[in-house]
């Protein structure tokens, strides 16, 4: 129950920091006399795609595929961010890993998505884990390791809804 409440702890405090950065910067400049989006930092869309991914599970788990598949492609919309952007961080070419060891397993978890098949779903999900590591691992930051939720840390219900 207390890592529980730590890990919800920690969730708020990152979502603080993300609000208190939004409202402190500007991420828009003009350039050219246009306005140019300036990329969100690297931890923070890492961060989004933790949130989703752990949002997404739960969905699934609960054969909640309508939600499910609303996760699916917020994850997706982060991970293509991510390929446009032309991330770099510490001399690795973040979107290019991104989009050879990512967009394809997140493709793989909606197909199970669209066939409701929860133990193809279950599956491809831990693949999809298993790519966050080994993009970790390639890029020297190993010390990053993600897992399959086991307890829901939001004050949210995943089951399908009665109506």
């Amino acid at each position: 129950m207390k890592k529980t409440h730590l890990f919800i702890l920690i969730l708020s405090a990152i979502g603080l920091v993300f609000i208190n950065y939004l409202i402190t910067s500007n991420l828009i400049e003009e350039q050219n006399d246009h306005e140019k989006h300036q990329p969100m930092p690297l931890i923070y869309q890492m961060s989004f795609m933790q949130h989703f991914s752990t949002k997404l599970y739960f969905a699934g788990i609960e054969e909640n595929w309508e939600l499910a598949d609303l996760y699916s492609h917020e994850l997706e919309e982060i991970a293509e961010e991510i390929v446009e952007e032309d991330v770099e961080y510490d001399g690795n070419d973040i979107s290019k890993l991104t989009e050879a060891m990512l967009i394809s397993q997140i493709e793989l978890v909606e197909d199970a998505i669209d066939a409701k098949d929860l133990p193809t779903f279950k599956r491809n999900y831990q693949t999809l884990i298993n790519s966050c590591n080994a993009c970790h691992a390639a890029t020297g930051h190993s010390a990053i390791k993600i897992t399959v939720p086991t307890v829901n840390p939001y004050n949210q219900d995943f089951s399908i809804s009665d109506q």
